[in-house]
């Protein structure tokens, strides 16, 4: 998990501890958690798309259909 999300994962950790010592509704963490994967799915994607553009035609459809396999896994997944 990149640093950024640990770091924004603890804050958030720590604001629903003080949340739940004053009495208040604590943050539900899944949420929470559920949103910092996501956008680090979307980050990656971004990165790997990016990356794709650097190889080779010919090796790119390779990496290309190695891509749209695991979409398609995940997909089944969900």
């Amino acid at each position: 998990m990149p640093e950024e999300v640990e770091r924004e994962l603890h804050e958030l950790r720590e604001k629903n501890k003080e949340l739940k010592a004053k009495g208040s509704q604590p943050v539900d963490t899944s949420t929470i958690r559920f949103k910092l994967h996501f956008d680090s799915l979307v980050n990656g994607f971004k990165d790997i798309l990016s990356v794709l553009e650097e190889i080779d035609a010919e090796a790119r459809g390779k990496y290309k259909n190695a891509v749209v396999g695991l979409i398609g896994k995940m997909s089944e997944r969900l």
